[in-house]
């Protein structure tokens, strides 16, 4: 009997693909256990026991769909049939400033803010400042170069070069005595003016506009430095003896925006660890994940279980030069351990991409870009501030293609109508849509591709892109499109189609199939969207 009701949670969640938390399902299983004990013969309803201490007020009812979805359901974001863009900003002090200035083309040649671009961004040290201030507080990567030199000169302020080997050794002892080589609470009053006092980490925007997830990395001091994600986000992949870090769920009090970030600048040897109460000391993960995108990759599998692979991953360097030879008559073990531990793949960002890259499947590879920077000159310090400037300077390109694909996967599929059998096959009626502003978009198309059409693969051509059934008055875009498939299973593609290039738009290739599973067309409550009827509303209907 008491596993008989203990089950009635779950066969709920069989039938309707509802999905309890373990709060929910605790009180159920109280409620379970109490009508055992009073009135053993009994049914019991878990949808009744849960409505028991909780009446129905007035006007409820139009809004029943939404907070039922939203406390019961696989209550994924809108858009959560798409495939994500993931960025991966490595960690590297000052040079943080070349990440700035890669985004900052990037931003001049794609007609979006940056912050509307990634479903996904995770960062380390320095990589976690910018995922901050433009992810986050959802700022232009211009203004970010400027806020980012002035917090370097706040934080990295002129020491004095002591010659003598009484002041050598007087700067060694301070350093042993203080643990740091710079002041901490300077680095605390510089992240507090930059980010706030107040604002947490999980928390909304300053303009209440959603944008993408951020994470940043931090090491764990108290568990041997094992690496850990400080996050904007929950999600429901917490299987961490399956993955190579942990993600930190607060119990007692949330870390503050700037507290998160204090955590993953604390670089070793420059500022003091960070503690956060229930969590423990923290500092930079630059140690263990300067280039986090084997971490960002891993992430994503568990905020887009539906998903294979992501969309387009774009991981940003801050700068590399050659491996300097060794003299042979310097290859004893102190530098062989020195120079293994400095150009490994958790240290040298470069190293980092490519043991990532390397273990991501051949078709996913063909997603992935890396920006980076050859320095001649080699890598300035992590504290260097009078390099900046030159840094800066120095000229910055971004390959055509990255940019075709950001745009093409800002257009994304959905069926208008349940598909209709035929004798040609499965007649697919849906609608090709944006994300961001129409005139900006259409512009940018034409401006990276040459007379860009939509067409399937195989298939059929859809015509220009910029023909659309939109509406030009409220900057809506949506082209009508009509296809046929053999069979549920067969896969396609649809693509933003040139003279001399070809890129799909977000979510293909795919399956009918999958198409009508992530749209929901089968169920009846649950939707993304909050909506009980499944035909998706347009805001213009025009032929």
């Amino acid at each position: 009997m008491f596993f008989d009701h203990a089950r009635a949670g779950w066969d709920l969640h069989d039938a309707e693909n509802e999905l309890f938390s373990m709060i929910h399902l605790e009180s159920l299983l109280k409620k379970a256990l109490y009508i055992i004990t009073q009135q053993p013969d009994a049914v019991f309803s878990p949808v009744h026991a849960a409505r028991e201490e909780n009446p129905v007020p007035a006007g409820a009812e139009e809004q029943v769909h939404f907070i039922a979805n939203a406390l019961l359901m696989d209550a994924y974001p809108p858009n959560m049939h798409l495939s994500p863009i993931v960025f991966a900003l490595d960690g590297g002090g000052i040079r943080g400033v070349i990440t700035l200035r890669f985004l900052q083309e990037l931003e001049r040649r794609i007609p979006l803010p940056l912050w509307q671009i990634p479903n996904l961004t995770v960062g380390t040290s320095a990589g976690a400042l910018i995922a901050i201030d433009i992810f986050c507080d959802q700022r232009n990567a211009s203004d970010a170069i400027s806020r980012f030199a002035s917090f370097a000169e706040e934080i990295f302020p002129p020491q004095p070069r002591r010659l003598t080997f009484v002041g050598k050794g007087w700067d060694m002892f301070k350093f042993w005595l203080e643990d740091a080589q710079y002041d901490s609470n300077a680095l605390d009053a510089a992240l507090k003016k930059a980010f706030g006092g107040s604002r947490y980490l999980f928390q909304s925007p300053p303009t209440k506009q959603t944008s993408g997830s951020v994470a940043i990395t931090a090491s764990q001091v108290d568990e041997n430095g094992k690496l850990c994600l400080l996050t904007n986000y929950r999600h429901l992949g917490h299987d961490s003896y399956r993955r190579s870090y942990t993600t930190i769920i607060p119990m007692e009090e949330e870390p503050r925006l700037w507290q998160a970030a204090r955590c993953s600048v604390s670089a070793l040897g420059y500022f003091k660890p960070m503690f956060l109460p229930g969590i423990g000391l923290l500092q930079d993960a630059g140690v263990r994940a300067n280039c986090p995108l084997r971490v960002a990759i891993r992430e994503t599998l568990d905020m887009w279980p539906t998903n294979v692979e992501p969309s387009l991953v774009v991981s940003v360097g801050t700068g590399f030069s050659l491996t300097p030879k060794r003299s042979p008559h310097r290859n004893g073990f102190i530098h062989r351990a020195l120079h293994a531990f400095i150009y490994g793949p958790a240290v040298d960002g470069n190293e980092g991409f490519q043991d990532a890259y390397d273990n991501l499947p051949r078709g996913a590879q063909e997603n992935v870009f890396r920006l980076n920077l050859h320095l001649k000159d080699g890598l300035p310090q992590l504290d260097s501030v009078t390099s900046i400037k030159d840094l800066v300077s120095l000229p910055y390109t971004i390959p055509d293609r990255l940019c075709q694909m950001i745009i093409s996967r800002l257009f994304f599929f959905e069926l208008d109508t349940e598909p209709a059998h035929t004798d040609r096959g499965i007649l697919c009626t849906g609608s090709i849509l944006v994300k961001g502003d129409l005139d900006n978009m259409l512009g940018a198309v034409e401006r990276e591709y040459q007379d860009p059409i939509f067409a399937m693969v195989p298939g059929a051509n859809f015509g220009s892109v910029t023909n659309h059934q939109g509406c030009t008055v409220c900057a809506y875009y949506r082209k009508r499109v009509q296809f046929t498939v053999s069979t549920p299973s067969e896969e396609f593609s649809l693509s933003i189609k040139s003279k001399t290039s070809s890129e799909r738009i977000n979510g293909f290739p795919t399956t009918l199939s999958r198409i009508l599973k992530f749209q929901g067309v089968e169920a009846s409550f649950g939707r993304s969207d909050h909506r009980h009827t499944w035909k998706p509303q347009r805001s213009i209907e025009k032929a």
